[in-house]
């Protein structure tokens, strides 16, 4: 149903602040400029997505597939990549039901199944201490009582230490940790924020994933 062809890259992921890790000296010898690259909105994705949709068979997508995929893209990031992929799922998913229309209903699945395979293609390019990092983080969130629980680092350190165990390697020291966390941060696959251990007790960093833990750890898995 969804024949093959390249698909140009529309992706452009704005970081304005990742100077705000750089010490001066590495600032003056970049001598960087930002260039922030505006997000399609539904109109747009929608032109970009009815350029694509020659790549099905004719006359199997119902009317309603372009728009919905084009306003769950611009509401979310307003990504052309993504709203390809989405679109190309959908596609697959009529495949899988041996429907020979894609049809509106498919595309809530196919946006989770775009979300999971981001997700696992990004965590695949990490270093394997990284993704110890991940699981460790979100075993500590899965055992937690509190929703949304934000997690000190020196936890997340100790279940990272457990996963090196069962895996049957060395874990790197605790400033290399911290390392790693902020740059899994940079990704966004992980959240951090200061917060303070009470009066006269100073402040410590915490960490939460961006994605449900269980995600998190199949993506890990299979990465």
């Amino acid at each position: 149903m969804w024949s093959t062809y390249r698909v140009r890259s529309y992706s452009f992921r704005n970081k304005i602040r990742y100077k705000e890790s750089l010490n001066e000296r590495v600032k003056s010898s970049l001598s960087a400029r930002d260039f922030v690259f505006p997000l399609y909105d539904a109109n747009q994705l929608r032109d970009i997505l009815n350029s694509r949709a020659d790549a099905f068979r004719e006359d199997v997508l119902d009317d309603d597939v372009i728009p919905k995929v084009a306003a769950l893209a611009a509401k979310e990031h307003g990504d052309a990549r993504k709203a390809i992929d989405i679109l190309r799922y959908s596609g697959e998913i009529a495949d899988e039901h041996g429907d020979d229309r894609v049809r509106v209903e498919y595309v809530d699945e196919a946006h989770e199944r775009e979300e999971e395979a981001r997700l696992a293609e990004l965590i695949g390019k990490q270093p394997e201490h990284s993704k110890y990092l991940l699981q460790g983080l979100a075993l500590q969130m899965q055992q937690s009582t509190e929703d949304d629980a934000m997690i000190p680092s020196k936890q997340v350190y100790s279940a990272y230490e457990v996963v090196c165990e069962r895996e049957g390697t060395d874990p790197l020291k605790i400033r290399r940790v911290r390392d790693l966390l902020s740059e899994l941060a940079f990704l966004s696959l992980i959240e951090q924020d200061r917060k303070g251990r009470g009066k006269g007790k100073g402040a410590h960093t915490v960490n939460q994933l961006v994605d449900a833990p269980e995600l998190v750890v199949e993506a890990c898995k299979s990465a």
